[in-house]
């Protein structure tokens, strides 16, 4: 029953989740697809509801099952579409902002300058930095590479951020 599955939530019972899964899983991602009208989406959706109740299993208090994840889906999917709507926003507005004529900048030249600001970064901050925005790894990848908290990494790379717009806001004075 729910009342047992809620009880063995919280003492990190891995059978429970499955059975949470299997019982709910079709009904939360109806839910979900009639409201994102896409299967990706709402799979996604169901999986980040279905997840935070199991990392978050020691501190829920739940006492009715069905209503609690009824209530937690059409709290993802109105946090979804709020995200999804906030980035067509800002890509519309992207795409209207490079519709305007804008002088051509060399872009090689851009990045050699960009690189040679990055060289002189201490050599921890720069290769921070580059995992960041180079390789693409978050933020807890870098941490967990380089055996550091990720607040170190945070810090690293504003540190690096900083230098760059200090050192090239005098490139951009002269495009403006």
């Amino acid at each position: 029953t729910d009342t047992e599955l809620l009880q063995l939530i919280p003492t990190g019972d891995e059978l429970a989740m499955p059975e949470i899964y299997n019982r709910y899983w079709r009904k939360l991602f109806s839910l979900a697809y009639y409201h994102l009208q896409n299967q990706q989406d709402a799979e996604d959706v169901v999986q980040t509801v279905l997840t935070s109740i199991w990392l978050r299993k020691e501190t829920l208090s739940i006492d009715c099952l069905e209503n609690y994840l009824a209530s937690a889906i059409k709290y993802s999917i109105y946090q979804f579409i709020a995200k999804r709507d906030k980035k067509e926003k800002a890509f519309s507005q992207l795409k209207l902002a490079s519709n305007t004529e804008l002088p051509q900048i060399d872009t090689s030249f851009l990045k050699q300058m960009i690189d040679h600001e990055v060289n002189k970064l201490p050599q921890r901050c720069r290769i921070i930095f580059m995992y960041s925005r180079e390789y693409g790894f978050s933020n807890r990848e870098i941490a967990d590479k380089l055996n550091i908290t990720q607040k170190a990494v945070e810090k690293q790379i504003t540190k690096a951020l900083h230098h760059l717009r200090t050192q090239m806001k005098h490139f951009f004075f002269f495009f403006l």
